[in-house]
């Protein structure tokens, strides 16, 4: 392969037109394209080429010894030279497909649908199997876990998720809160209304509510709504502001957008609905939350 080939070949990787690329490296789109077509870049070029394509120059004349090369370089070219809306999805793709793991399926699975799964990502997290002679909705998910930790995904198109928990050196339940801790925040998620109020203002951009404008928005009558504020405010979910109008003082509301909440709700799905899962597997051996030697004080309720 020569080197306009290599140049056509990781454009198109990095989703750049022969436009885009000549114009990061100051020369014309026409000019691309001579390359690409069996002409050679002059070689002061060759440098600012391989940099708009995050590649050695090497790589450009297919010359990289791949054995010898730095891993974290050849990683972090290839997620550069993906499109920049796509790095997410990529990268996801790329740990799954990295996984090297026993498979279960459904004996009742076809032999397309077989391959489909083998295949991964799969197209769909929502899957089902037989049970009784009734078939069964389930949400498709996979887990791994050994002496070292634990790895939890979706390897799916339509939810994709993919969790790394290498374990530290004293173990998961260093870093867990007593269970009084937990408990305030699922006794302020089960007020009724809580639910309906994040999934609203997660919906929305960061703006400032009245009781009256969240209750409306989420069905509910103001007074029968104020639990789920007050709950939500009280463990920072939700900011609650005081503001004067002239008929006197009033409460307002605006989400605390933390990302983390949506990983917790597919996380919670996870463990509330029926499990389907793609790989399953584990070597583990010693409990999950192991109390370690450096770690071993009393995690009960204070």
């Amino acid at each position: 392969m020569n080197i306009g080939s290599n140049i056509s070949r990781l454009r198109r990787e990095m989703g750049l037109t022969q436009e885009q690329l000549g114009a990061l490296v100051s020369v014309s789109a026409q000019a691309v394209s001579k390359w690409e077509n069996g002409g050679m870049p002059d070689t002061e070029l060759i440098p600012a080429i391989a940099d708009a394509l995050h590649v050695t120059i090497d790589t450009l004349f297919g010359r990289e010894d791949v054995k010898s090369a730095d891993m974290q370089e050849l990683f972090s070219n290839w997620y550069m030279r993906q499109p920049e809306e796509k790095r997410q999805y990529e990268l996801f793709k790329l740990l799954i497909r990295a996984q090297n793991s026993p498979v279960q399926t459904d004996s009742d699975l076809r032999p397309d649908e077989l391959m489909e799964i083998m295949r991964l990502p799969i197209k769909s997290s929502k899957g089902s199997y037989i049970s009784n002679g009734e078939r069964i909705t389930v949400f498709m998910r996979s887990q791994f876990t050994d002496d070292h930790g634990m790895r939890l995904l979706i390897p799916a198109e339509d939810c994709p998720l993919f969790l790394l928990l290498p374990e530290p050196e004293e173990g998961f339940l260093s870093n867990l809160l007593e269970p009084a801790h937990y408990r305030k925040l699922y006794a302020a998620l089960a007020i009724e209304g809580s639910m309906e109020l994040l999934y609203f203002l997660y919906s929305k951009k960061i703006n400032y509510y009245s009781g009256a404008a969240l209750a409306a928005a989420c069905g509910f009558d103001e007074e029968g709504l104020l639990p789920a504020l007050d709950a939500l405010s009280g463990i920072d979910l939700i900011k609650k502001r005081s503001v004067i109008e002239a008929d006197g003082e009033h409460s307002v509301y605006a989400l605390n957008e933390d990302p983390a909440f949506i990983a917790f709700l597919l996380f919670s799905r996870w463990l509330i609905e029926a499990p389907g899962y793609i790989w399953s597997w584990s070597s583990r051996e010693k409990p999950l939350l192991e109390r370690s030697e450096v770690n071993d004080g009393n995690k009960g309720d204070k």
